[in-house]
């Protein structure tokens, strides 16, 4: 006795942005359309003169599959989403057709309605993501094939892969339905145990697979782990040499220059919006606020104290020249580029980086506090006595440095007490034509930019965006103008500095 072989029909969602995928899964699927017991239907067998719309509805309502081929660009689409998927995942829960998800390219499908369901390929990995685009096509077009399969059993009718237990399946079929409810039970009773059967296997294969994986991930995790301690004891005896090599030399610095170097603070580069912001009374010079991108430097944690100036120049240019530990100032531009020279020919048997003036944005992007920065209109506050000597508070003179409190980057004395030279040439209109990268000011000027204000000034110029100039020759009737030191970092220094939190000479230097 011969059973009618029952027709299947396959239904293909998709976006015609994916119509590539769309082409290649046809290909795979095509020999189970040979039989003409399957057939295959997307918005392209459309004939002229069907309404689309209507098309679609009658397929999508009597399709036995419906494939939902998934990427961004699918679920960018209302129709897709709303009209498709809607009505395919209604179905599926009704039990009156099967909907497979196909992942095609990577996007959020597991935040969408599809993933409660059982997704191809496997393990929701995207097609695009296969270095096998034949395997895994093969391998979505053998699991539609299981899924036409057990449709097929549902409906009566064993499809078997062995040509030789064709026959024999058939016959069996056709007694259970002429000898009633018994062997229809029977039937029943072995596709749930074949049913439960292929499900154990799943899971264990499942099982399997989530173990390789741990097994894998902590292979990488112990090569890992082996070469992050290979590195820090590499760096640790590279630092050990390095210390051992120079600390004679250090030794033979005076103190006070000695302290100025183990008191380099490292700024991790960064972005940030540099000058003064619409809502503030901006100067003409301040605006407009615009974009730099810095790379990793180092910045003088203090300004340059008189004693670090005494030891080096062998003077004492002050004004309050009462007290070692007070800013240095009234020194001019070309003043500290004497200094930076000196100071850079006494360290030379150390073999660490140049010491020079800071660029103006560094300066800023340090007195915002660099990555870390929280917004203050004064360097490390918003309330300026808390960090800042200016008019109100110092009496109309320097005072020692540090006293105040430091910003987010450990800095001390950016806002207030002396104004700093930066090494950029001073042009009113430079931040409407400033680069992005790294900038270094203008290329023509005759003043220099000082930056933080100081003692003798109003709050308004301790402001970090408050810029002012100054001709290269310091006028000696003006005082409180300072400096503090910069040097320029390379990436392996930035290595370093991840490796060495605490006050160490190697990531200083």
């Amino acid at each position: 006795m011969t059973t009618a072989n029952p027709h299947i029909n396959i239904f293909i969602a998709y976006s015609r942005k994916d119509k590539s995928y769309l082409e290649e899964l046809q290909k795979h699927l095509s020999p189970l359309t040979d039989k003409g017991d399957v057939t295959i239907w997307y918005d392209g067998e459309i004939n002229p003169g069907d309404q689309w719309e209507a098309a679609i509805k009658n397929q999508l309502n009597s399709a036995d599959i419906i494939l939902l081929l998934i990427s961004a660009n699918a679920l960018a689409s209302n129709y897709f989403r709303h009209k498709e998927m809607e009505k395919a995942l209604q179905r599926n829960k009704t039990g009156t057709a099967i909907v497979i998800p196909i992942i095609l390219r990577a996007c959020l499908w597991e935040n969408t309605p599809v993933g409660t369901l059982q997704v191809l390929p496997k393990d929701g990995k995207a097609i695009d993501l296969w270095d096998n685009e034949a395997e895994v096509y093969t391998h979505i077009a053998r699991r539609i094939r299981d899924w036409i399969l057990v449709i097929k059993q549902r409906q009566g009718q064993l499809i078997l892969e062995s040509v030789g237990q064709v026959g024999e399946k058939m016959e069996r079929l056709a007694e259970i339905k002429e000898t009633g409810e018994k062997e229809h039970e029977i039937a029943r009773k072995v596709r749930e145990e074949q049913e439960a059967r292929e499900k154990a296997a799943e899971e264990a294969i499942v099982k399997a697979q989530q173990q390789q994986r741990k097994e894998e991930r902590l292979i990488k995790l112990k090569k890992l782990v082996k070469g992050v301690i290979a590195i820090i004891i590499i760096l640790l005896l590279i630092f050990l040499t390095r210390k051992a090599l120079l600390a004679p030399s250090f030794k033979k610095l005076p103190v006070s220059i000695q302290q100025l170097i183990e008191n380099m603070e490292f700024v991790e580069g960064g972005e940030f919006s540099m000058g003064c912001k619409e809502s503030y009374d901006c100067g003409d010079d301040e605006e407009p606020i615009h974009q730099v991108i810095l790379d990793d430097y180092n910045i003088g944690k203090y300004e340059v104290t008189q004693k670090q100036w005494h030891a080096i120049m062998n003077n004492n240019p002050s004004k309050f020249n009462d007290c070692d530990s007070c800013p240095v100032e009234r020194v001019s531009w070309n003043d500290t580029q004497e200094f930076i020279k000196k100071l850079n020919i006494k360290i030379e048997a150390l073999k660490i980086r140049k010491f020079r003036l800071p660029t103006e944005a560094e300066w800023e992007f340090a007195a915002r506090g660099g990555i870390y920065s929280k917004g203050y209109e004064y360097s490390g506050s918003d309330t300026i006595d808390s960090v800042a000597w200016y008019r109100s508070n110092s009496g109309d003179k320097t005072h020692p440095v540090g006293k105040k409190m430091g910003n987010e980057l450990d800095l001390y004395d950016m806002s207030g007490n002396v104004y700093e030279w930066c090494s950029d040439r001073y042009g009113e209109d430079y931040y409407e034509n400033s680069q992005i990268r790294n900038p270094k000011g203008p290329k023509k000027g005759s003043k220099h930019v000082i930056r933080g204000g100081q003692c003798s000034r109003s709050s308004w110029e301790s402001k970090i965006y408050n810029r002012d100039e100054h001709v290269e020759v310091m006028n000696k009737c003006v005082h409180h103008v300072g400096f503090r030191l910069a040097q320029t970092q390379d990436s392996t220094t930035r290595v370093t500095m991840y490796r060495c939190q605490s006050p160490c000479l190697i990531h200083k230097w």
